[in-house]
């Protein structure tokens, strides 16, 4: 995926360096994270049953949710120079946070060649929010992530018994890719409730799905702050955020928060977006914090024409 929408911000042989491919750094990276969801389920572990294990239940449903960010940046091939261990990569982080691997990724890339097209670009699809911003109720509604869990949850039964209609953008051999992916993934769904009621276990609700569910907030504002409430505009500069925060956050999202850097150079890792950043600094739109972001949205973005 070598999208380059802006040839003239960047010298190629400058962009050549920017885009090789580490297993050293994106390992170093992967190992951290799932070392601190590791660290997290330890200290869950020892304060279950008392009072401190609401705040270590929240933080270990953070690590999960931005696990997501691992998932990303493997579908794009672009973490690892090994290309094997992208795609193992993210079809394991794919099942933990119920996100099919495949189906993301062929979405994914529709969404990266139509930011911000009503008619092709399939995030604006299932989540009217990106293509109307929502006033404050509807924002909060949409941080508590119920909505996003009935989706996630629709797209795997559907797909699973076959159902296409919600995949129609696909071609048909890429709607029995995901219908497949669909069923491995509930029959892996399946076999881990039936381990847990055969052992008499409330571990994969309490370390897994439970912190999953409770915090996917703390994943949507992400999501959110990327795109919403920005012109539907094809120009790149206009429908992507640039978002300030601190080097924990930016460790936590793999350096997504340079998101209009990535849709500009889909094929440089997030490792190198810091050193991208400083070679366009100034070129591209003034960075944003997370709350500006989101009162942005509330407030019901910026184009006159959505008024």
């Amino acid at each position: 995926m070598e999208y380059v929408h802006r040839d003239d911000l960047l010298a190629p042989e400058r962009l050549r360096e920017l885009c090789r491919r580490s297993d050293a750094r994106a390992g170093l990276q992967l190992a951290s994270h799932l070392g601190a969801i590791a660290a997290s389920g330890f200290a869950l572990a020892a304060t279950w049953g008392t009072a401190f294990a609401v705040p270590v239940f929240l933080l270990h449903g953070v690590l999960l949710n931005w696990l997501y960010a691992a998932q990303h940046e493997m579908m794009h091939n672009t973490a690892f120079r090994t290309r094997a261990l992208n795609e193992l990569g993210s079809r394991l982080t794919g099942l933990v946070v119920l996100f099919p691997r495949d189906l993301d990724r062929i979405a994914h890339f529709r969404h990266h060649r139509h930011t911000a097209d009503l008619q092709r670009d399939p995030e604006l699809f299932d989540v009217p929010a990106h293509a109307a911003p929502p006033g404050p109720w509807a924002l909060a509604w949409r941080l508590l992530g119920i909505g996003y869990w009935r989706r996630r949850l629709r797209y795997l039964l559907r797909l699973g018994i076959g159902d296409v209609s919600m995949v129609a953008f696909m071609s048909e051999t890429e709607q029995r890719i995901v219908v497949r992916e669909a069923r491995m993934h509930l029959a892996v769904y399946a076999a881990v409730a039936g381990g847990a009621v055969l052992l008499h276990t409330w571990a994969p609700v309490i370390f897994w799905l439970g912190p999953l569910i409770a915090a996917r907030g703390s994943h949507e504002i992400q999501n959110l702050c990327e795109h919403t409430g920005r012109p539907l505009s094809p120009d790149v500069f206009a429908n992507t955020r640039v978002l300030r925060t601190n080097p924990l956050v930016r460790w936590l999202g793999w350096n997504m928060q340079y998101h209009c850097h990535h849709h500009l150079f889909a094929a440089v890792p997030f490792y190198h977006m810091p050193a991208l950043d400083r070679a366009i600094r100034g070129r591209l739109p003034a960075p944003v914090s997370y709350a500006e972001a989101l009162r942005e949205i509330a407030a019901g973005g910026t184009d006159p024409a959505r008024a």
